[in-house]
Protein backbone atom coordinates (compact mmCIF):
# COMPACT_ATOMS: atom_id res chain seq x y z
CA UNK A 1 0.00 0.00 0.00
CA UNK A 2 1.22 3.83 -0.94
CA UNK A 3 0.47 5.58 2.30
CA UNK A 4 1.87 9.49 3.44
CA UNK A 5 4.21 8.87 6.56
CA UNK A 6 3.58 11.70 9.16
CA UNK A 7 7.49 11.21 10.84
CA UNK A 8 10.00 10.07 9.54
CA UNK A 9 9.84 6.06 8.64
CA UNK A 10 12.82 3.77 8.50
CA UNK A 11 12.75 0.15 6.23
CA UNK A 12 11.68 -2.36 8.04
CA UNK A 13 9.76 -0.58 10.81
CA UNK A 14 6.13 -2.09 12.07
CA UNK A 15 4.04 1.53 11.38
CA UNK A 16 0.40 2.30 12.44
CA UNK A 17 -1.76 2.57 9.04
CA UNK A 18 -5.26 4.69 9.29
CA UNK A 19 -7.17 6.33 6.58
CA UNK A 20 -5.57 9.64 6.13
CA UNK A 21 -6.91 12.28 3.60
CA UNK A 22 -8.88 11.33 0.42
CA UNK A 23 -11.44 13.19 -2.09
CA UNK A 24 -13.85 12.28 -4.51
CA UNK A 25 -14.76 13.23 -7.69
CA UNK A 26 -17.42 12.67 -9.93
CA UNK A 27 -17.22 12.20 -14.03
CA UNK A 28 -20.23 11.97 -15.88
CA UNK A 29 -20.24 9.26 -18.44
CA UNK A 30 -22.83 10.39 -20.56
CA UNK A 31 -24.61 6.72 -19.96
CA UNK A 32 -28.31 7.51 -19.22
CA UNK A 33 -31.56 5.86 -18.14
CA UNK A 34 -30.26 3.09 -15.94
CA UNK A 35 -32.75 1.14 -13.77
CA UNK A 36 -33.13 1.91 -10.05
CA UNK A 37 -31.54 -1.70 -9.43
CA UNK A 38 -30.70 -0.77 -5.46
CA UNK A 39 -27.33 -2.37 -4.72
CA UNK A 40 -26.78 -4.39 -8.58
CA UNK A 41 -27.96 -1.31 -10.84
CA UNK A 42 -23.90 -1.57 -11.81
CA UNK A 43 -21.28 -4.04 -11.74
CA UNK A 44 -17.24 -3.76 -12.94
CA UNK A 45 -14.18 -5.61 -13.13
CA UNK A 46 -12.02 -5.51 -9.97
CA UNK A 47 -9.72 -3.43 -12.15
CA UNK A 48 -12.71 -1.10 -13.03
CA UNK A 49 -11.95 -1.38 -16.81
CA UNK A 50 -15.06 -3.06 -17.45
CA UNK A 51 -18.92 -2.12 -16.07
CA UNK A 52 -22.44 -3.63 -16.78
CA UNK A 53 -25.41 -1.54 -16.17
CA UNK A 54 -29.09 -2.15 -17.27
CA UNK A 55 -32.27 -0.29 -18.42
CA UNK A 56 -35.16 -2.52 -17.22
CA UNK A 57 -34.84 -4.65 -20.20
CA UNK A 58 -31.43 -3.39 -21.81
CA UNK A 59 -28.42 -4.63 -20.54
CA UNK A 60 -25.36 -2.05 -21.15
CA UNK A 61 -21.47 -3.48 -20.69
CA UNK A 62 -18.81 -0.91 -21.40
CA UNK A 63 -15.04 -1.09 -21.70
CA UNK A 64 -13.33 2.11 -19.84
CA UNK A 65 -9.67 4.07 -21.30
CA UNK A 66 -8.48 6.41 -19.21
CA UNK A 67 -11.67 7.87 -17.48
CA UNK A 68 -13.45 9.54 -20.12
CA UNK A 69 -13.77 6.93 -23.38
CA UNK A 70 -16.14 4.60 -22.97
CA UNK A 71 -16.44 1.92 -25.72
CA UNK A 72 -19.36 -0.56 -25.59
CA UNK A 73 -19.07 -4.09 -25.55
CA UNK A 74 -21.64 -6.41 -27.81
CA UNK A 75 -23.90 -9.18 -26.42
CA UNK A 76 -23.97 -12.67 -28.64
CA UNK A 77 -28.00 -12.54 -27.44
CA UNK A 78 -29.62 -10.20 -24.98
CA UNK A 79 -31.35 -11.63 -22.17
CA UNK A 80 -35.17 -11.52 -21.91
CA UNK A 81 -37.70 -10.04 -19.62
CA UNK A 82 -37.06 -7.84 -17.27
CA UNK A 83 -33.68 -7.60 -15.46
CA UNK A 84 -32.85 -7.27 -11.99
CA UNK A 85 -29.94 -7.65 -11.09
CA UNK A 86 -26.06 -7.33 -13.37
CA UNK A 87 -22.57 -9.14 -12.00
CA UNK A 88 -19.17 -9.28 -13.63
CA UNK A 89 -16.78 -11.85 -12.32
CA UNK A 90 -13.60 -10.24 -11.18
CA UNK A 91 -11.61 -10.78 -14.25
CA UNK A 92 -14.41 -9.15 -16.11
CA UNK A 93 -14.38 -12.82 -18.16
CA UNK A 94 -17.92 -13.48 -17.02
CA UNK A 95 -21.31 -11.32 -17.05
CA UNK A 96 -24.30 -12.46 -15.25
CA UNK A 97 -28.27 -11.04 -15.57
CA UNK A 98 -31.01 -11.68 -13.52
CA UNK A 99 -34.37 -11.58 -15.10
CA UNK A 100 -37.82 -12.86 -14.35
CA UNK A 101 -37.98 -14.78 -17.98
CA UNK A 102 -36.74 -18.29 -18.31
CA UNK A 103 -34.27 -19.05 -17.80
CA UNK A 104 -34.20 -16.44 -15.98
CA UNK A 105 -30.36 -16.65 -15.26
CA UNK A 106 -28.90 -15.36 -18.48
CA UNK A 107 -24.64 -15.60 -17.85
CA UNK A 108 -21.81 -14.86 -20.81
CA UNK A 109 -18.17 -15.39 -20.98
CA UNK A 110 -16.16 -12.48 -22.88
CA UNK A 111 -14.66 -14.05 -26.02
CA UNK A 112 -12.16 -11.27 -27.11
CA UNK A 113 -15.07 -8.72 -28.69
CA UNK A 114 -18.01 -9.65 -27.69
CA UNK A 115 -19.27 -11.23 -24.61
CA UNK A 116 -20.62 -15.10 -25.84
CA UNK A 117 -23.65 -16.81 -24.00
CA UNK A 118 -22.83 -19.76 -22.27
CA UNK A 119 -25.17 -22.74 -21.20
CA UNK A 120 -26.53 -23.50 -17.84
CA UNK A 121 -26.66 -27.55 -16.95
CA UNK A 122 -29.78 -26.71 -14.70
CA UNK A 123 -32.00 -23.21 -14.82
CA UNK A 124 -33.01 -21.36 -11.59
CA UNK A 125 -36.83 -22.30 -12.37
CA UNK A 126 -37.93 -18.89 -11.08
CA UNK A 127 -37.22 -15.27 -11.25
CA UNK A 128 -33.62 -13.85 -10.10
CA UNK A 129 -33.60 -11.02 -7.93
CA UNK A 130 -29.95 -11.25 -7.07
CA UNK A 131 -26.57 -12.15 -8.53
CA UNK A 132 -22.63 -11.14 -7.90
CA UNK A 133 -19.82 -13.50 -8.65
CA UNK A 134 -17.63 -14.89 -5.09
CA UNK A 135 -14.73 -15.25 -7.71
CA UNK A 136 -14.48 -15.84 -11.48
CA UNK A 137 -15.88 -19.41 -10.54
CA UNK A 138 -18.58 -19.14 -8.77
CA UNK A 139 -21.83 -16.92 -8.81
CA UNK A 140 -24.03 -16.91 -6.12
CA UNK A 141 -27.62 -16.73 -6.96
CA UNK A 142 -31.04 -15.92 -5.16
CA UNK A 143 -34.13 -16.79 -7.05
CA UNK A 144 -37.70 -16.48 -6.25
CA UNK A 145 -38.16 -20.62 -5.29
CA UNK A 146 -36.85 -22.95 -3.06
CA UNK A 147 -34.11 -23.21 -2.08
CA UNK A 148 -34.29 -20.02 -2.77
CA UNK A 149 -30.14 -19.62 -3.14
CA UNK A 150 -27.66 -21.51 -4.98
CA UNK A 151 -23.88 -21.27 -6.94
CA UNK A 152 -22.76 -22.01 -9.90
CA UNK A 153 -19.54 -22.84 -11.18
CA UNK A 154 -18.25 -21.20 -14.21
CA UNK A 155 -17.79 -21.99 -17.42
CA UNK A 156 -18.63 -23.37 -20.94
CA UNK A 157 -21.66 -23.98 -19.20
CA UNK A 158 -22.57 -23.24 -15.68
CA UNK A 159 -23.24 -26.10 -13.34
CA UNK A 160 -25.70 -25.47 -10.50
CA UNK A 161 -25.34 -26.27 -6.67
CA UNK A 162 -27.80 -26.11 -4.62
CA UNK A 163 -27.43 -25.64 -0.84
CA UNK A 164 -27.39 -28.55 1.69
CA UNK A 165 -30.37 -26.91 3.96
CA UNK A 166 -32.88 -24.36 1.82
CA UNK A 167 -32.66 -20.63 2.33
CA UNK A 168 -36.26 -19.87 2.69
CA UNK A 169 -37.57 -16.95 0.87
CA UNK A 170 -36.36 -13.09 0.63
CA UNK A 171 -39.50 -12.44 -1.04
CA UNK A 172 -39.95 -10.86 -4.81
CA UNK A 173 -38.06 -8.09 -5.20
CA UNK A 174 -34.26 -7.22 -5.82
CA UNK A 175 -32.12 -9.20 -3.30
CA UNK A 176 -28.75 -7.44 -1.90
CA UNK A 177 -25.74 -9.94 -1.64
CA UNK A 178 -23.21 -9.22 0.24
CA UNK A 179 -20.19 -11.17 -0.71
CA UNK A 180 -17.58 -11.83 2.84
CA UNK A 181 -15.14 -13.59 0.58
CA UNK A 182 -14.32 -15.78 -2.02
CA UNK A 183 -16.06 -18.29 -0.44
CA UNK A 184 -18.55 -16.56 2.03
CA UNK A 185 -22.15 -14.45 1.60
CA UNK A 186 -24.75 -13.61 2.68
CA UNK A 187 -28.49 -12.51 1.01
CA UNK A 188 -30.64 -9.82 2.01
CA UNK A 189 -34.21 -9.07 1.50
CA UNK A 190 -34.78 -5.51 0.38
CA UNK A 191 -38.60 -5.89 1.06
CA UNK A 192 -40.28 -4.49 3.71
CA UNK A 193 -41.26 -7.91 6.04
CA UNK A 194 -38.73 -9.17 7.47
CA UNK A 195 -36.54 -11.81 6.58
CA UNK A 196 -34.10 -14.35 8.28
CA UNK A 197 -30.66 -13.84 6.42
CA UNK A 198 -28.23 -16.76 6.71
CA UNK A 199 -24.45 -16.61 6.20
CA UNK A 200 -23.30 -19.61 2.95
CA UNK A 201 -20.09 -21.33 2.79
CA UNK A 202 -19.37 -22.45 -0.56
CA UNK A 203 -16.20 -24.41 -0.21
CA UNK A 204 -15.34 -27.56 -2.02
CA UNK A 205 -17.83 -28.04 -4.96
CA UNK A 206 -20.64 -27.89 -2.02
CA UNK A 207 -22.77 -24.97 -0.66
CA UNK A 208 -23.51 -25.29 3.47
CA UNK A 209 -25.72 -22.49 5.28
CA UNK A 210 -23.11 -21.75 8.20
CA UNK A 211 -25.82 -20.01 10.32
CA UNK A 212 -28.46 -17.54 10.40
CA UNK A 213 -27.33 -14.08 11.28
CA UNK A 214 -30.48 -12.63 12.54
CA UNK A 215 -33.96 -11.05 10.63
CA UNK A 216 -33.93 -7.69 8.72
CA UNK A 217 -35.97 -5.77 6.09
CA UNK A 218 -35.16 -2.97 3.60
CA UNK A 219 -31.47 -4.06 3.02
CA UNK A 220 -31.24 -1.90 0.21
CA UNK A 221 -26.92 -1.60 0.42
CA UNK A 222 -24.55 -4.27 1.82
CA UNK A 223 -20.43 -3.67 1.41
CA UNK A 224 -17.26 -5.32 2.48
CA UNK A 225 -14.40 -3.71 3.24
CA UNK A 226 -11.54 -5.87 3.15
CA UNK A 227 -8.74 -3.21 4.13
CA UNK A 228 -10.60 -3.20 7.16
CA UNK A 229 -11.74 -6.60 7.68
CA UNK A 230 -15.93 -5.31 7.70
CA UNK A 231 -18.51 -5.07 6.19
CA UNK A 232 -21.39 -2.51 6.05
CA UNK A 233 -25.27 -2.79 5.57
CA UNK A 234 -28.09 -0.44 6.07
CA UNK A 235 -32.04 -1.56 6.67
CA UNK A 236 -33.52 1.83 4.86
CA UNK A 237 -31.32 4.60 7.49
CA UNK A 238 -30.54 2.20 9.87
CA UNK A 239 -26.36 1.63 9.98
CA UNK A 240 -24.96 -1.68 10.83
CA UNK A 241 -21.37 -3.06 10.58
CA UNK A 242 -19.78 -6.49 11.20
CA UNK A 243 -17.47 -9.10 10.26
CA UNK A 244 -19.22 -12.43 9.49
CA UNK A 245 -15.93 -14.26 8.55
CA UNK A 246 -15.42 -14.97 12.08
CA UNK A 247 -18.93 -13.87 13.76
CA UNK A 248 -22.55 -13.51 13.02
CA UNK A 249 -23.37 -10.63 14.54
CA UNK A 250 -24.78 -7.33 13.09
CA UNK A 251 -23.82 -4.51 15.02
CA UNK A 252 -26.64 -1.72 14.84
CA UNK A 253 -25.06 1.48 15.38
CA UNK A 254 -27.65 4.09 15.02
CA UNK A 255 -29.41 5.82 12.01
CA UNK A 256 -28.62 8.53 9.70
CA UNK A 257 -32.08 11.07 8.19
CA UNK A 258 -31.58 9.34 4.38
CA UNK A 259 -32.33 5.80 3.23
CA UNK A 260 -29.12 3.88 1.76
CA UNK A 261 -29.41 2.03 -1.44
CA UNK A 262 -26.04 1.38 -2.44
CA UNK A 263 -22.73 0.99 -0.29
CA UNK A 264 -18.76 0.88 -1.01
CA UNK A 265 -15.54 0.12 0.54
CA UNK A 266 -12.89 3.02 0.77
CA UNK A 267 -9.57 3.24 2.72
CA UNK A 268 -11.55 4.83 5.68
CA UNK A 269 -14.51 3.55 5.44
CA UNK A 270 -17.75 3.48 3.11
CA UNK A 271 -19.16 5.11 0.63
CA UNK A 272 -22.77 5.60 0.95
CA UNK A 273 -25.61 6.03 -2.09
CA UNK A 274 -28.73 7.96 -0.31
CA UNK A 275 -31.81 8.03 -2.05
CA UNK A 276 -32.15 11.46 -2.22
CA UNK A 277 -28.99 14.29 -1.58
CA UNK A 278 -26.48 12.28 -3.26
CA UNK A 279 -23.15 10.33 -1.62
CA UNK A 280 -22.32 9.98 2.09
CA UNK A 281 -18.89 9.30 3.80
CA UNK A 282 -18.83 6.72 6.71
CA UNK A 283 -15.01 7.07 8.12
CA UNK A 284 -15.06 4.12 10.85
CA UNK A 285 -12.99 5.45 13.96
CA UNK A 286 -13.42 2.41 16.04
CA UNK A 287 -13.85 -0.54 17.56
CA UNK A 288 -17.16 -1.55 14.90
CA UNK A 289 -18.45 -4.15 17.94
CA UNK A 290 -19.13 -0.98 19.93
CA UNK A 291 -20.52 2.34 19.85
CA UNK A 292 -19.94 5.43 18.68
CA UNK A 293 -17.95 4.07 16.33
CA UNK A 294 -17.95 6.54 12.89
CA UNK A 295 -18.56 9.77 11.82
CA UNK A 296 -20.80 10.24 8.36
CA UNK A 297 -20.61 13.24 6.68
CA UNK A 298 -22.11 14.57 2.82
CA UNK A 299 -19.96 15.01 0.00
CA UNK A 300 -20.65 17.76 -2.02
CA UNK A 301 -20.21 15.90 -5.65
CA UNK A 302 -23.85 15.02 -6.05
CA UNK A 303 -27.40 16.05 -4.61
CA UNK A 304 -29.20 13.71 -6.56
CA UNK A 305 -30.55 10.24 -5.70
CA UNK A 306 -27.87 7.45 -6.18
CA UNK A 307 -28.42 3.61 -6.83
CA UNK A 308 -25.98 1.21 -5.90
CA UNK A 309 -21.82 0.98 -5.80
CA UNK A 310 -19.39 -0.92 -8.14
CA UNK A 311 -15.64 -0.19 -6.94
CA UNK A 312 -11.91 -1.48 -8.00
CA UNK A 313 -9.91 -3.50 -5.99
CA UNK A 314 -7.99 -0.96 -4.60
CA UNK A 315 -10.38 1.42 -3.62
CA UNK A 316 -9.68 4.14 -5.83
CA UNK A 317 -12.54 4.04 -8.40
CA UNK A 318 -16.08 3.71 -8.00
CA UNK A 319 -19.11 3.87 -10.49
CA UNK A 320 -23.00 4.50 -9.28
CA UNK A 321 -25.81 5.53 -11.17
CA UNK A 322 -26.89 9.39 -9.96
CA UNK A 323 -30.46 10.22 -11.27
CA UNK A 324 -30.15 7.36 -13.59
CA UNK A 325 -26.61 8.69 -15.12
CA UNK A 326 -23.96 6.28 -14.87
CA UNK A 327 -20.94 8.17 -12.74
CA UNK A 328 -17.57 7.17 -12.35
CA UNK A 329 -16.01 8.49 -8.92
CA UNK A 330 -12.21 8.89 -8.86
CA UNK A 331 -10.59 8.84 -5.29
CA UNK A 332 -7.10 10.65 -4.77
CA UNK A 333 -4.82 10.54 -1.68
CA UNK A 334 -3.14 8.29 0.43
CA UNK A 335 -3.64 6.42 3.53
CA UNK A 336 -1.02 7.84 6.71
CA UNK A 337 1.20 6.11 8.63
CA UNK A 338 2.89 6.81 11.93
CA UNK A 339 5.51 4.79 14.18
CA UNK A 340 4.19 1.83 16.08
CA UNK A 341 5.94 3.71 18.98
CA UNK A 342 3.62 6.25 18.51
CA UNK A 343 0.77 6.59 21.13
CA UNK A 344 -2.25 6.05 19.07
CA UNK A 345 -4.74 5.44 21.93
CA UNK A 346 -4.89 9.91 21.85
CA UNK A 347 -6.09 9.87 18.29
CA UNK A 348 -9.55 8.66 17.38
CA UNK A 349 -8.70 6.38 14.43
CA UNK A 350 -8.96 2.43 14.08
CA UNK A 351 -5.58 1.36 13.67
CA UNK A 352 -3.75 -1.23 11.26
CA UNK A 353 -0.19 -2.64 11.62
CA UNK A 354 1.84 -2.67 8.73
CA UNK A 355 5.34 -3.11 7.60
CA UNK A 356 7.87 -0.44 5.71
CA UNK A 357 8.81 -2.03 2.84
CA UNK A 358 11.54 1.53 2.24
CA UNK A 359 12.89 4.63 4.23
CA UNK A 360 9.82 7.25 3.82
CA UNK A 361 10.60 10.96 5.14
CA UNK A 362 7.87 12.58 7.40
CA UNK A 363 5.96 13.47 4.61
CA UNK A 364 6.63 11.76 1.56
CA UNK A 365 4.65 8.88 -0.22
CA UNK A 366 5.92 5.04 0.45
CA UNK A 367 5.28 1.43 0.42
CA UNK A 368 3.74 -0.45 3.37
CA UNK A 369 2.69 -3.65 3.84
CA UNK A 370 -0.33 -4.58 5.72
CA UNK A 371 0.30 -6.83 8.42
CA UNK A 372 -3.30 -7.30 10.18
CA UNK A 373 -5.65 -5.65 12.28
Amino acid sequence: ILAKALKDIEKGDLVYIFGGEWGFSPIDTGVTGLSAGYQHAVSCSSDGSTVACFKSADPYVYKRTGLTTWSSISLSENPSGTIYSVAISPSGRYLAFGTNSSPYLFVYEFTGTEYTARSLDSNPGATVYGVSFLSDDALAVYFYASPYVCVYTTGTTFTRVDPDVAGGSLGSQIAAILVVSDSMFVAFTTTSTSYTAYLWRFQDGSLSRVSSIGSYSYIFAAARNNFLNVEFFASNTALYLSSFASSTTGYYHGSIPQAIYGAAPTRSGFLLASNANGIFALDVLGNYTSRPNFSCYGLSITSSACRGFAWNSDYTLYYTSVGGTLTAIEASGFPCVLPATFPVSTLPYTFYLACALEDIPAGGIGSVFLVRR
